[in-house]
């Protein structure tokens, strides 16, 4: 027997389920509507491991707001839509996203091998940052038992020089 064992039996089905769901990005660890000052870790375009779309992932670290600090939060910008069509809407909002952070990089979904070059520049620029954003939830409008976070960016501190 070894010495682990007696911990087999805390590994049911719902435990699988939450390693799963946290292999995938799916978190029950919701952040309330707030204001919060984060710092990027990671910004990229990358699949989405459900679906194998190309979408935007950001990494965000809380540097202040108490109980959260150092709490990490992630952003998910889809790119194409549930149909698997590449959507205007949604490229619009994840074009916003990555032009509020400050960096001047002009933003603009062309061929997806320069846009994940255009999201690298950016990136680049954020690590020199600290940023206060905005975080919100607004209901599906057919399921209200779901809700799709928004962040939205309130101000850039560039903190080191280039």
């Amino acid at each position: 027997m070894s010495l682990f064992d007696k911990f087999d039996a805390l590994i049911d089905e719902d435990v699988k389920k939450d390693i799963s769901d946290a292999e995938q990005g799916i978190s029950k660890f919701e952040f309330p509507s707030n204001q919060y000052n984060v710092v990027f870790e990671e910004l990229e375009l990358t699949e989405s491991k459900n679906s194998g779309n190309p979408m935007v992932k950001a990494t965000m670290r809380i540097v202040s707001n108490g109980a959260y600090n150092g709490k990490h939060m992630y952003h998910y910008l889809n790119l194409v839509d549930k149909k698997g069509k590449i959507n205007g809407f949604l490229v619009k909002s994840c074009n916003e996203f990555l032009s509020n952070l400050g960096s001047g990089v002009e933003v603009k979904l062309e061929k997806f091998s320069s846009f994940a070059e255009i999201i690298d520049k950016i990136f680049l620029f954020t690590k020199q940052c600290e940023y206060k954003i905005e975080l919100t939830y607004t209901p599906d409008k057919i399921d209200p038992a779901k809700k799709y976070s928004k962040i939205e960016i309130i101000e850039a501190t560039k903190y080191l020089d280039d």
